[in-house]
């Protein structure tokens, strides 16, 4: 091992951005769901490490700004120190308090303040006397929300700034620690000379990385780690002890780390004897299955997290998996994003429990005995046997080729995509890292591919028994369909709650419909095709399962997309036509009901057209230049029906008054009023006749910014509004007939789910008259 005798280390920048992924839920995101007190470290924690790593680092070299150079600074140089003195400020949320946690560089800096001794690694209390020291100075760096506006920070508050650097600079000077480099840790230097033996000593190896990451059910605001350690200690063991009994493990790392919410993470990196191949997927897969029996269904939490996905995707494909020895660069590039990294990480932040928070242990392999017995469920790994679920298909970007379909269904799925873009991402609890728009729209693209193609995941020759390929083989005989296919059911075996999500979605096309309810007829089947060993009759069943779903799904008549398109057409142009002037839009969602009964279209209806032509006379309908009305449904669980609404977008010409009145509470006011008046008319005196009504503001379209608003003013010179009104919001609202479904009730006859106002003609002046 001569060629490795000095192995690429990590830098301080790749290992923030290895943390960066581990801890991905961003501060600003979390808060604005009101759910920063269920995380404990955020990406901005990332970010905020590396800002004052970066702080001391110019301290150390003297590149730091001070008070001297101030008045001679430019405007521009001015901005730029702003902005890097407001990269230095944080949200006390940001910067956990809890115990327990050893971060480096705040570490380092309460010394230099003189908050705790150099030798004290108690670390009781320091970040929360540091955020109390930072957030009381004239110029705050620790405050208590995050700020909306950088800030632009006045004089004084640069002098208070500046003597805080002064106050640190010596002890920085001083510190021999405090380097641009990672120094080389001990346990790394002896663990350098372990790998290199066991490449000599095996040629090849498998190097795979996972995380068990373990927390409660319900932690009603917890946060001592020590107690939640010693509470789950035994556990802990027992999940050692399953992966103590691999077959083919030579030895591997492991290391206690804090997981993005409150709990413990358990972060592996084995090192395996693998020849051919490891079904990474099935081995995740069957780990979860032996959790079950060490964890309580109702108290604990935990999820198991292919970290190798990760690192393929965002680092570098060579890091992990088969490592050859003749490979130069993959060795290098393993030990930089796994082995180094798995060191060197303890020099930004660990936990302090008293104790280690790795260890290295030596596999049956290593020790030529086991361990343990290995269950069943486990030992199959080790013989080469490989599922479906093995095979799952990582790359999403296959769902973003779509020339293979025609141009109107191609033209469908940009308004799936369109649409679906309105979900949120899902809370922090059930994968705050997913949205179930993206996999709404996967479906999508599955469906009308599974339309245009035959059911066959996989080409399989006929002049041989399929079973005697090769994994690489099977890899290579996938189709198209077979590749989406297994990322969706990736998707959602790697994710459990998002199958809930996807069936209460609101906006879900037939296509989506039809894909749900198949799996849900045959989740038991497909579970046990998708588990069961790669062979040839698994796959014809399976491609007998997606006949199936094939003839299921729906094939609208080649008029609907025409009729769409037209329908397109014209709402773009009388839209142009409300926009000829300035005006208020205010999208509202409205529905008329009696008691205890859901009124249909054909009821509600008449009711809406009154209340519109009556308004005509009376503020502020009086103002209306005019309006978009389409009629959806939504699941009304107090009725155990659907309830239909009215989706009305009001156009509003531009008038000096409403600059001063909230046009939402007069639209109120006046339909208050208006059902009075509907009511005493029809002689609906009867309160089981008595007519209600609900109205809901509404945004427009939401992952768009400049159109996240209930009330729009648009005006002719704001051209960028306007543009971005009619290229999102107006396909949006025309093509939501595709993916919310209707249900007619009674023998209702097929209604008309959208109209829309007309346009003014012009009048004629008097003269004109009289010459006639």
């Amino acid at each position: 091992m001569e060629k490795y005798h000095y192995l690429k280390r990590i830098t301080k920048s790749d290992l923030y951005k290895v943390l960066r992924y581990k801890y991905h839920l961003s501060f600003q995101r979390i808060a604005k769901r009101n759910q920063q007190h269920e995380v404990v470290i955020f990406r901005e924690t990332i970010d905020l490490l590396e800002n004052y790593d970066q702080l001391l680092l110019m301290l150390k070299n003297d590149q730091e700004p001070t008070l001297e150079e101030l008045p001679y600074l430019t405007i521009g140089q001015r901005v730029g120190l702003n902005k890097w003195i407001n990269c230095l400020r944080y949200p006390r949320d940001v910067l956990t308090e809890r115990d327990h946690f050893d971060f480096f560089i705040f570490r380092k800096i309460s010394q230099y303040l003189g908050f705790n001794h150099e030798l004290d690694q108690s670390n009781h209390g320091l970040i929360q006397n540091l955020n109390m020291r930072l957030g009381q100075s004239a110029m705050r760096l620790c405050v208590d929300s995050h700020p909306l506006v950088a800030s632009e920070f006045k004089d004084y508050e640069l002098d208070v700034f500046f003597d805080f650097l002064e106050r640190l600079k010596p002890k920085v000077l001083a510190d021999s620690s405090i380097d641009e480099q990672l120094g080389l840790d001990v346990y790394e230097e002896q663990y350098e000379q372990t790998f290199k033996k066991t490449l000599d000593e095996y040629e090849q190896i498998y190097v795979f990385c996972f995380d068990v990451i373990i927390y409660r059910d319900q932690p009603k605001g917890e946060g001592d780690y020590l107690k939640l350690y010693s509470d789950y200690e035994d556990k802990i063991k027992a999940i050692l002890q399953k992966v103590d009994g691999l077959n083919t493990l030579i030895h591997y790392l492991v290391k206690l780390e804090p997981s993005q919410e409150f709990g413990i993470n358990l972060h592996f990196v084995l090192i395996l004897k693998e020849t051919k191949y490891f079904p990474e997927n099935t081995f995740i897969l069957k780990f979860k299955k032996e959790l079950a029996g060490i964890f309580s269904i109702l108290l604990d939490k935990y999820t198991v997290r292919n970290w190798n996905d990760v690192v393929r995707k965002h680092f570098n494909k060579k890091a992990v998996g088969f490592i050859k020895k003749s490979d130069v660069a993959a060795v290098n590039e393993t030990w930089y994003w796994i082995f180094s990294y798995f060191f060197a990480v303890e020099q930004v932040f660990k936990f302090n429990l008293g104790f280690s928070a790795h260890q290295i242990k030596y596999g049956c392999l290593a020790q030529q005995s086991s361990f343990l017995p290995l269950s069943k469920n486990l030992e199959s790994l080790s013989k080469g046997y490989f599922t479906l679920n093995d095979l799952s298909e990582q790359d999403t970007k296959i769902f973003a080729h779509r020339k293979h379909l025609a141009k109107p269904v191609q033209q469908y799925l940009s308004y799936a995509d369109l649409t679906y873009s309105e979900y949120p991402y899902l809370p922090v609890n059930e994968g705050g890292h997913l949205t179930i728009g993206y996999l709404l729209g996967r479906i999508e693209v599955f469906c009308e591919t599974l339309k245009a193609v035959k059911p066959e995941l996989f080409i399989i020759p006929n002049q041989v028994l399929f079973g005697f390929f090769s994994p690489e083989e099977y890899s290579k005989m996938h189709t198209r369909l077979g590749r989406m296919w297994l990322n969706i059911c990736k998707t959602l075996l790697d994710e459990p709650n998002l199958f809930q999500h996807l069936s209460s979605a609101p906006f879900r096309s037939q296509n989506v419909v039809s894909f749900l309810n198949f799996l849900q007829e045959n989740r038991d089947e497909l579970q046990q095709l998708h588990s069961q060993q790669l062979n040839e009759p698994a796959i014809f069943q399976l491609n007998e399962k997606l006949s199936l779903l094939k003839n299921e799904l729906v094939y609208p008549k080649k008029s609907t997309h025409g009729v769409l398109d037209g329908r397109l057409k014209d709402l773009t142009k009388y839209v142009r036509y409300l926009l000829a002037k300035d005006v208020y839009v205010l999208r509202i969602r409205i529905e008329f009901t009696i008691q205890n009964k859901s009124l249909s279209q054909a009821e509600q209806s008449p009711i809406l057209t009154e209340l519109l032509r009556v308004g005509q006379s009376a503020q502020p309908l009086c103002w209306l230049r005019g309006y978009l009305l389409r009629w959806d449904q939504y699941d009304c669980v107090q009725r155990q029906s659907r309830q239909t609404y009215a989706d009305l977008t009001l156009f509003f010409e531009y008038q000096p008054k409403l600059q001063d009145v909230n046009l939402t509470e007069m639209l109120k006011q006046y339909f208050a009023k208006f059902i009075i008046r509907y009511s005493e008319k029809k002689k609906l005196s009867n309160s089981a006749n008595e007519i209600h009504y609900s109205m809901r503001s509404c945004n427009f379209f939401t992952p768009k910014a400049e159109l996240r608003h209930e009330v729009l003013k648009i005006e002719t010179i704001d051209k960028d509004l306007r543009k971005s009104f009619m290229k999102y919001y107006l396909p949006y609202f025309c093509f939501l007939d595709f993916f919310i479904r209707w249900v007619e009730m009674g023998n209702a006859k097929k209604i008309k789910r959208y109209t829309r106002g007309q346009e003014s003609k012009p009048k004629k002046n008097s003269t004109q008259k009289d010459s006639e």
